[in-house]
């Protein structure tokens, strides 16, 4: 089951109906070889108490739903990016969502500007999920001769 999870990226629905770019989103996602799933953020939190990193896309398009996220989502989403239970991956046009000064770093949080290209924006999140489960932007390693010196 593990191996089925990598094929699947969660979108957060952040409102009863499903936007109109999640079939499309679904669409683009499915020729590159994922499944798109909605959720809920109680059914998110459910999933990850199970084991494995798990990807999720949302989008945050209105005002609406930027105040959805900011009081019922953003502390869960801290939560789960600071104990490594999830990938995100955010499109916004709002500013104040974006997260990347406190997660940025860990390769875990992904904030992109909208407008952005459906095409680009499903391309940019299959490449990152292949490099990260193939670990291709770890450093491979290596050790020093012995002798060798540094120098700045």
């Amino acid at each position: 089951m593990k191996e089925e999870k990598s094929d699947w990226i969660f979108y957060l629905r952040l409102n009863r109906n499903l936007p109109r770019h999640f079939f499309d989103l679904d669409q683009e996602f499915k020729s590159k070889g994922y499944t798109l799933i909605p959720v809920t953020i109680g059914e998110l939190l459910s999933l990850t108490q199970g084991e494995g990193n798990f990807y999720v896309v949302t989008a945050v398009t209105g005002t609406a739903e930027a105040t959805h996220y900011i009081k019922k989502v953003q502390k869960v989403f801290k939560l789960l990016l600071r104990n490594s239970r999830l990938t995100l991956f955010i499109a916004s046009s709002f500013k104040f969502i974006d997260e990347t000064a406190l997660f940025g770093k860990t390769g875990q949080y992904h904030f992109v500007s909208l407008p952005v290209g459906m095409n680009h924006f499903c391309d940019t999140i299959s490449k990152k999920i292949i490099n990260k489960e193939n670990k291709l932007t770890k450093w491979p390693g290596g050790t020093r001769r012995l002798g060798s010196t540094v120098t700045g």
